[in-house]
C-alpha cells in the first residue's frame, strides 16, 4: 500500500511541476516528494521494482523540465563560469536548481543501489550545472572509496566551503576520513583536529599523479597547513622538470604551485591574519629557498616574458585573466576573494587553450618575485 501510495504522490506531483515549470513552487514540489520517497526507501531499500521505477521517473521528471517549457529553444538550461545564460533569468535559475535537485536524486537513487559509478555520473552532472552549491561535492565524496584519499577529502572540503549551501556534516566526514588514512600528511592533518587514527587504518602514498597534488593543496588549504605539502610539491616538480615536463601532469603541478602561492599570499598580505598565521604559512616558501631558485631558472628559461617582439606578450602576463585552475576554485569559499575578481574568457584571440602554461608559468615568475 505504501508504495502505491508514493507511485500516486509522485504522478500528482509531475503534473504540479508541468504546471509550475520556472517557479519556486516546482522546486519545494519535488523537495517535498523525495521527503516521502526516502521513508519509502526506508522501508523498502532492497525492492530493485521501486528503485528502478524512482530512476525512470526522475528521468521523466527531468525531461519535463528541459523540454516542457515556453523558454525550451532558449539555451536557458545552460551554466558556465560566466552565470546562467537566458534572457529569463529568475526561471532559468529556478529551473537550473530544479534540474540540479534531480541529478542529485538520480545519483542517490544509483547509491542506493549500489551503483557509484552511474551515481557519480549524476552527481558530477549537477556540479556542472551549479558549482557553487556544496551539495554535489559532497555526494561524490561518499561515492569515493577511501583507497582514493585525497580525492575523497578534496570532495568534502569543497562541500564544506562552497560559496553557496556549504554542507556543515561535511567537517564530520572530513574527520572520519583522515582517521582511517596512515600517512604523515594527514597525521599533520590529524594533529590540528585532535582526531586519532584507527587500528585498522589503510597505509596511504604521497600523491602519484598532478590531479592528486591538486587534491592536497586545497586539503592543506582547508587546514591552514601547507608547509609539508610545499616541500614535496616543489620536490615533485623538480622531479618531473627532469623527466616529464610536456606532460599535462606538469600542468597540474604548475597549478598546483599556483594555488598554494596565491594562499601564502593572501596570508601574507591579510591584516586580519594573526602574525603566527601568516609566518607559519611564509615559512612553507622559507624552507625550500633552493628549489624555489631551481624552479626560477626554469621558468623563466620556459617564459615568453623577455621577448618583445611577441604580440601577446601583454595578455600572457595578465594576473587579471582567469586560467582552469582558476575557474575550478572560483567557487572554493577560501580563495574566493582573489578568484572571482579574475575575467574568464571563452577560447579567443585573448585566452586560448594553447597559452595556458605560458600565461601561468609568466605568473609564477611575478610571484615568485615577492618570497
Amino acid at each position: 500500500m505504501m508504495i502505491e501510495n508514493l507511485e500516486n504522490e509522485c504522478n500528482q506531483a509531475l503534473e504540479d511541476i508541468r504546471e509550475n515549470i520556472g517557479t519556486a513552487e516546482a522546486v519545494n514540489i519535488e523537495q517535498k516528494l523525495w521527503k516521502s520517497i526516502q521513508k519509502t526507501h526506508k522501508s523498502n531499500s532492497s525492492n530493485p521494482i521501486v528503485m528502478n521505477y524512482l530512476i525512470g521517473y526522475y528521468n521523466s521528471m527531468h525531461e519535463i523540465v528541459f523540454l516542457n517549457t515556453q523558454q525550451s529553444k532558449d539555451p536557458f538550461l545552460y551554466y558556465s563560469r560566466y552565470g546562467f545564460v537566458s534572457s529569463t533569468a529568475t526561471a532559468a535559475n529556478l529551473n537550473h536548481q530544479l534540474l540540479y535537485n534531480i541529478h542529485i536524486r538520480l545519483g542517490d537513487l544509483y547509491r542506493y543501489g549500489d551503483s557509484r559509478e552511474n551515481a557519480k555520473h549524476y552527481y558530477k552532472r549537477a556540479l556542472h550545472l551549479d558549482p557553487t552549491r556544496g551539495f554535489a561535492y559532497n555526494q561524490l565524496s561518499l561515492c569515493t572509496p577511501l583507497t582514493k584519499a585525497y580525492q575523497c577529502v578534496y570532495y568534502s572540503v569543497r562541500a564544506l566551503h562552497s560559496t553557496e549551501e556549504p554542507v556543515k556534516g561535511a567537517e564530520t566526514n572530513i574527520k572520519l576520513s583522515i582517521s582511517r588514512f596512515d600517512c604523515p600528511l594527514f597525521e599533520r592533518f590529524r594533529h590540528h583536529l585532535n582526531v586519532t587514527m584507527v587500528d585498522n587504518a589503510i597505509t596511504i602514498a604521497y600523491p602519484s599523479n598532478g590531479q592528486e597534488w591538486f587534491y592536497l593543496v586545497v586539503i592543506s588549504i582547508h587546514f591552514n597547513d601547507l608547509n609539508l605539502t610545499f616541500d614535496l610539491l616543489l620536490d615533485q616538480l623538480l622531479n618531473t622538470i627532469d623527466c616529464d615536463d610536456k606532460s599535462i601532469q606538469f600542468d597540474y603541478l604548475l597549478m598546483s604551485l599556483d594555488v598554494a602561492f596565491d594562499w601564502i599570499l593572501k596570508d601574507r598580505n591579510n591584516r586580519s591574519t594573526t602574525t603566527t598565521a601568516v609566518s607559519t604559512e611564509a615559512s612553507a616558501a622559507d624552507s625550500s629557498i633552493d628549489n624555489l631558485k631551481t624552479l626560477n631558472i626554469w621558468l623563466r628559461s620556459n617564459s615568453s616574458m623577455a621577448n618583445d617582439d611577441d604580440g601577446d606578450r601583454k595578455n600572457e602576463t595578465d594576473c587579471h585573466i582567469g586560467l582552469i585552475h582558476n575557474s575550478i576554485l572560483k567557487d572554493f569559499a577560501p580563495l574566493r576573494p582573489i578568484y572571482e575578481r579574475m575575467e574568464y574568457y571563452y577560447e579567443t584571440e585573448i585566452y586560448r587553450m594553447d597559452k595556458h602554461r605560458k600565461i601561468l608559468i609568466n605568473r609564477l615568475i611575478q610571484k615568485l618575485q615577492k618570497f
